[in-house]
């Protein structure tokens, strides 16, 4: 699967607005996370083309970080672009995203959504969790292991099935 973080975040952004919910840059990185955490605890395949670090606020996608930083604290009203390598042109980053993977991705921002950025950093920091098991290894701003990340939700998806 491997989406583009920039498009899923755009397409979050705008089921969220479309909910009335104001997604900060904390909390869409937080969410992203738990999106791509749980795709691969449920269908053993990563969500996102790329890795999150791990920053002293939790999980993060740096490109998407940096998309929306302009935003500070402020819910993010604008959208993430990407070069269209056919023009050279800075455009919209989007993809379509329908069926299965549409339903799974209005699960998560329904459950994650209308949390606060600050109660999202709690939830990635619980500890043993995958960011505070890089954290602790000494790794702040280091990449934060699919494999590391499938194993603590597919034990947290047993555990709650049972």
């Amino acid at each position: 699967m491997s989406l583009d973080a920039r498009s899923l975040a755009n397409y979050l952004l705008d089921r969220a607005d479309a909910r009335e919910i104001p997604l900060t840059n904390l909390a869409l990185n937080k969410i992203l996370y738990f999106c791509h955490a749980w795709h691969l605890a449920k269908f053993g395949q990563p969500l996102l083309a790329t890795r999150f670090e791990a920053w002293d606020h939790g999980p993060v996608v740096p490109s998407v970080y940096h998309q929306f930083k302009g935003n500070k604290e402020r819910p993010i009203s604008n959208r993430a672009t990407r070069i269209d390598l056919e023009s050279g042109k800075d455009i919209v980053a989007s993809g379509h995203f329908q069926g299965d993977l549409a339903e799974f991705l209005e699960s998560m921002l329904s459950f994650y959504g209308p949390r606060p950025g600050s109660v999202l950093r709690n939830m990635s920091h619980e500890p043993g969790a995958p960011w505070d098991v890089v954290r602790e290894s000494g790794g702040a701003g280091m990449f934060i292991p699919d494999s590391l990340i499938a194993e603590y939700f597919s034990e947290r998806l047993k555990a709650r099935n049972n």
